[in-house]
Order: structure tokens, then sequence, then C-alpha cells
């Protein structure tokens, strides 16, 4: 059971990684005090809902791009 668990763990990854991202938005000062975050951040965004929060997700894939720091 715990092996199982493990490597859904580790696959999720990867089958979020093949999803397209409908919108991501890059360089946004993101703070999100459940998960202690205070920094710039990518947010990908697929269905409507937020899938990843990193430092740098890869336009690869993303049907719309938007720089945070250009929206005013």
């Amino acid at each position: 059971m715990r092996n199982t668990i493990l490597l859904l763990f580790l696959l999720i990854p990867c089958l979020l990684h093949g999803q397209e991202i409908d919108l991501l938005i890059k360089g946004g000062h993101v703070i999100d005090p459940k998960n202690q975050i205070d920094s710039k951040m990518d947010i990908a965004i697929v269905n409507g809902k937020i899938t990843q929060v990193a430092s740098d997700i890869p336009v690869k894939g993303a049907k719309l791009v938007v720089d945070a720091i250009a929206v005013f």
C-alpha cells in the first residue's frame, strides 16, 4: 500500500505535465499564507482551476501566456 501511494505521488507531476495549460500567468507576486508562499511565481490554470504554482513553468503547451509584470 505504501509503495502504491509513493508511486502515485511520483506520477502526479508527470500526469499534470501532460495537460495543456489554458492560461499561464508568468512572474506575478503570489501571496499564499496557507502554503507559505510570498514571492514571484508562475501560475498554471487548466479548466478554470489552478493546477500548478512554481517559480518557472515552461510556456510550451500553454494556450495563452500572460506576463503579470506587464499587466497594470
